[in-house]
This record gives C-alpha cells, structure tokens and sequence, in this order.
C-alpha cells in the first residue's frame, strides 16, 4: 500500500475518487496497521496554512453536491492529522470554520436554509446529512462537539419519517451515515430520546431483513467489498447505540472509533 503513494506529490490517486479522498482513505487504511506514509503531503502542502484552508472549505460546493464534496473536505483532516503534517492551532481553525458555518436550524453543514438534492430518483436532505456526516466523524475523533446535536437529530427522523431516500433498502454508506448522526448527537444531548431510540432500532431492523434476504452468492453489493465495508459500518455503530439488538460472534469493532476517515 505505501507503494502506491506518489513519492512527488505524497498523494494516492486512482479512478473513481477525488485524489484527497482517494489519499485519505490509504492513510487511514495504513493506520490500522500502525504504519504510516512514506512521504510527506508534498501536494497538500499549501493547506497547512489556516487561511488557505478556510478558503479550500470556503469553495467546497455545500449545496449542490455536499455528499461527494465532503470526500474532500473530511478527507483532507483526516490525512494531514494522522499523517502528523498539521499542529493543534490547524485543526482548531479546522473546527472554528465548521462551528461557524453549521445550520442552526438543522444542525447540518454548511450553510443556511440549505435545499433539497437530487438523488436516488427523489429529492431529499440525504446528502446533506450524509456529507455532514464525514465531518462529525473528524469532530468525534478529536473530542469536540457539534453545534446543533438537537437540530441534527430533527433533520434526521425527518428523512427517516418522510422516506426522503431508501435508507435500509441497499448495501452502501447511507445507513452508517444516519446511524452515527443520531448515535453521536444523541450522545451530546437527550433531544427525543425514546422516539430517536426507537427510530434507530426500526432501520435496523429493516436493514437487517434486507440484507438477511440477499444471496451472497449473487448480489453485486454483498460482493464489492467497499459497499459491504460501509453496510457492515452501520451495524457496528448499531451495536454500540442499542447493546443486545446485533449480536455477533465477536463486537464489530467502528474503524472510526480508532482514527478519522471511512
């Protein structure tokens, strides 16, 4: 894996992803093998300075394509933190902007009066949660807090209840999504406890059924491995939001909970 790493740039590039998630997402990987990269970030360099970084989260397309956006902008924390190219003062500016520029009236990033986006055939807040998602994760790997937990977890059981996109309906990412917003907020906060408890089990299970009812030996999505890492995310961070509802062999362990970035 460290071989793949540009020795120029620092960076990680292949296809079907931005380079600074592609470059994340090897770092990360690394990590849990207690190594590191071999070369500096050479080509994400010029971010190290807070107000360059300001400005590349500035121009980060919020509204229109936040889920795939936020690749990038979760993603250039999480590589230039573990790869310890960036001191305490960087990752504080990191957060300031965040703080700033959530929503207060549905605790998502960033912006106000934020609209719908087109996706999966339907128009719905999804991709904003599932973007503001890549940030929470940064956010809880470094201890520090949301700004709207109670307004997240309003947006959320919206989705969920309005059936904005079919959540528990697919092998993919959209589930961990969900589940960490409500689980981490609800850890911040006890807004609509029983009903957000309540909301979290339904999905499960629904999720659960679904994936239950797959052939293994057919199904495209329990056969791409990236798609089965994210499915199998959510009923991690499941297990630990209601203990006894996913019973393994062994606890699925949340890569997230050891360092930033999925």
């Amino acid at each position: 894996m460290q071989s793949l790493q540009s020795p120029e740039t620092g960076l990680f590039e292949e296809a079907t992803h931005h380079t600074i998630h592609t470059t994340a997402h090897c770092i990360a990987a690394l990590e849990l093998f207690d190594a590191k990269p071999l070369h500096k970030l050479t080509g994400l360099r010029i971010y190290a300075e807070p107000d360059e970084l300001r400005h590349f989260l500035s121009g980060l397309d919020w509204r229109g394509n936040p889920w795939r956006e936020s690749h990038r902008g979760a993603g250039l924390f999480a590589a230039m933190v573990i790869a310890d190219e960036v001191d305490l003062a960087w990752q504080d500016a990191y957060f300031d902007w965040l703080w700033q520029n959530t929503d207060p009236e549905t605790g998502l990033l960033a912006g106000k009066n934020l609209p719908r986006v087109a996706h999966s055939g339907t128009t719905t807040m999804v991709p904003h949660m599932a973007g503001t998602f890549h940030y929470l994760f940064n956010m809880q790997w470094a201890r520090r807090p949301s700004r709207y937990p109670e307004h997240l977890i309003d947006a959320c059981l919206a989705m969920y209840r309005e059936r904005q996109f079919p959540l528990g309906q697919r092998i993919g990412f959209a589930e961990i999504d969900w589940f960490y917003c409500m689980n981490r907020s609800l850890r911040q906060c006890n807004h609509r406890f029983e009903e957000s408890r309540a909301a979290i089990e339904a999905l499960g299970r629904e999720l659960a059924e679904y994936v239950l009812n797959l052939d293994p030996k057919t199904d495209d999505g329990l056969n791409d491995l990236h798609a089965l890492f994210g499915n199998l995310c959510a009923f991690a961070e499941l297990q630990q939001a209601l203990p006894g509802l996913v019973v393994t062999d062994r606890p699925l362990k949340l890569v997230l909970d050891r360092r930033p970035f999925i």
